[in-house]
C-alpha cells in the first residue's frame, strides 16, 4: 500500500533486493557524492564493502543504511542550528551583508 501511495503521490520507486551489489560508480551516484569520495569512506571502514577480483562491491543495504543514518544526522544538525537561531531572535533575519543585485 505504500508503494502505491508513493507512486500516486508522484514519487519515484526502485525495488531492489538487499543483496543487489552496486560498484562503487553505482553507490556514489545513490549518494550524491564522487566515487573518489566514497572510496575514502569504505576505506575507513564507514560503509561495508567486499572485493570481486580487484572491484569493491557494495551491497544496496548497506549503501542505504549508510544514506538514511547521514540524512538523519543533517537533518538533526539543522533543528539544531535552526533552535538555536530562534532562541537568539534571528531566524527569519536577512543578514546585513545580503544585497541582491549587487
Amino acid at each position: 500500500l505504500r508503494l502505491l501511495a508513493d507512486l500516486r503521490a508522484g514519487h519515484s520507486v526502485t525495488i531492489l533486493q538487499g543483496r543487489h551489489e552496486l560498484t562503487t560508480v553505482e553507490a556514489s551516484k545513490i549518494l550524491g557524492m564522487s566515487r573518489q569520495f566514497l572510496i575514502r569512506l569504505l576505506e575507513k571502514g564507514e560503509i561495508p564493502f567486499h572485493l570481486v577480483g580487484t572491484h569493491r562491491r557494495l551491497y544496496v543495504r548497506d549503501v542505504m543504511t549508510y544514506k538514511m543514518k547521514r540524512d538523519l544526522t543533517r537533518r538533526e544538525t539543522l533543528d539544531e542550528l535552526a533552535k538555536q537561531e530562534i532562541a537568539k531572535g534571528d531566524y527569519g533575519k536577512i543578514p546585513d551583508d545580503f544585497h541582491p543585485g549587487k
